[in-house]
This record gives structure tokens, C-alpha cells and sequence, in this order.
């Protein structure tokens, strides 16, 4: 608000009536934008519905053999037919079952990334290995600078197998195969076994090592076995694999 001055100086205040003709203007202004933010607000209310995850959206049809009634399911537990209510056979109710749960439990984001890590990690290893018996690069144990030979012969040929495995785990993930969790926990073990082999340093050094890789294996092995998401992730992909022959 400006306040106007009168022909002494003194400032002349805006009236009761060029108030209400500013109110008045104020609120034409705002209703103008009124149907922009409307529209501004359902276009980013159907953004957000688009990218939001929903659980539980997937369907199954699943044709009843006793009255030829096709049912939409849309969560376990399958039962009956919606129509006859007669109760569907074992192998349809178990393969439908499935088919909802396997659509309820997407792999976890972890272990997407790792699928990409391992990939990308294990053939650098494998690469690396092969470049030793060359001595082609640089290779060291313990700090101290070795010819690729002798890292070959010193235990280095481990980080080839520690390569090996993460292309396994990256197949597997991949596939959607459920010794991958297997794979796993061998790497971490394999890790274990690498970070021991030619190392010189003294006892308490080692032990603190030894006792960090073993907390690893420990939350590896809490969270592919334990976490429920993953564990449902895993369960479903092997009771498909299972029906798959795989």
C-alpha cells in the first residue's frame, strides 16, 4: 500500500471506499488464476498416481471348470468360484495363488543395484586376473608391489573366483534365480578368505578384519533370509522356478 502525500507534506491516507476497490481487485486477480492452479493440481495428482507404486494391482481370471464362470481375482487366497461358490481345484487355486503373489513382490531396489555392482565389479576382477600371468598392470599384497606371477601364486587367482561369483549373482539376479542367494554369501566368504591371503600385518589388525567381514556375512545373511520383503521376493521366484523345472 502507498500512501499518498497532501499538498503540506503530510501524508493523506487511502479512504474507506479505494480499500475495498483494492480488496475488490485483489480477489478478481486471484479468481483469474483460480482455473490455472485447478488444472496445475490434477495434472500433478495424476503425475503422482502414475509413479506411485500400488501393491495388490495385479489380477488373475481363472475360469471356473463347474460352471464355466470366468472369476477376477485380485488377492490370495484363492477359494471358490465368485458365482457357483464351488471350490476350485488344488493345482488351478495353487497356480493362481502364485501368480498373485510373485506380482506382489518385486525385487528389491538393493538388490538391483547389486545385480549392476556385481556385473560391473566381477568382470574387472576376472579382466585383472587374466592380465596377471602377463604382468600386465599392477598388482600388490599387503601394500607391497609384485609382479603378476607371484600375485598369481600368492593366493591373487582368488580374486578371479571372487570375479566369477559376482557374474553368477549378476546371472542369477537377473534370471531371477533363487541360489543367488547362495552365490551371495559365498562372496562374502570368498572376500573374507582374499582379504587374509598374504596379508603380513599384525595379529590385532587381522582379528579386527576378520571380525568386521564376519558382522558382513552376518547382515548379508540377516537380509536375504531374514528381511520379509526379500525373503517373499525369493520364496515366490523359487516356488515359479519350481513349476518351471528350472
Amino acid at each position: 500500500m502507498i500512501a499518498q502525500r497532501g499538498t503540506h507534506g503530510s501524508p493523506r491516507l487511502p479512504t474507506a471506499r479505494a480499500i475495498d476497490a483494492m480488496a475488490a481487485a485483489a480477489r478478481r486477480d486471484a479468481g483469474a488464476f483460480e482455473p490455472v492452479i485447478r488444472i496445475l493440481g490434477r495434472s500433478l495428482a495424476a503425475e503422482l498416481e502414475r509413479w506411485t507404486p500400488t501393491h495388490g494391482s495385479m489380477s488373475v481370471q481363472v475360469l471356473c471348470p463347474a460352471c464355466g464362470y470366468v472369476s477376477e481375482l485380485h488377492r490370495p487366497p484363492v477359494t471358490e468360484c465368485a458365482r457357483c461358490h464351488t471350490a476350485l481345484p488344488e493345482p488351478l487355486r495353487e497356480s493362481a495363488e502364485r501368480a498373485l503373489k510373485y506380482a506382489d513382490a518385486p525385487m528389491p531396489m538393493l538388490l538391483v543395484i547389486g545385480q549392476w555392482l556385481s556385473l560391473i565389479t566381477g568382470g574387472m576382477f576376472v579382466f585383472l586376473t587374466a592380465l596377471a600371468p602377463f604382468d600386465l598392470g599392477t598388482f600388490s599384497i599387503s601394500g607391497e608391489e609384485v609382479p603378476g606371477p607371484v600375485f598369481l601364486q600368492r593366493g591373487g587367482w582368488l580374486m578371479g573366483v571372487v570375479g566369477v561369483i559376482l557374474i553368477g549373482i549378476a546371472y542369477g539376479l537377473w534370471r531371477e534365480r533363487p541360489w543367488a542367494r547362495g552365490l551371495m554369501i559365498l562372496y562374502w566368504l570368498a572376500l573374507t578368505l582374499l582379504a587374509f591371503v598374504g596379508d603380513r600385518g599384525e595379529v590385532a589388525a587381522l582379528v579386527v578384519s576378520g571380525l568386521i567381514m564376519l558382522c558382513c556375512i552376518g547382515a548379508a545373511a540377516w537380509y536375504l533370509f531374514g528381511k520379509d520383503n526379500v525373503r517373499a521376493y525369493f520364496e515366490t521366484r523359487a516356488a515359479t522356478s519350481s513349476e518351471r523345472g528350472d
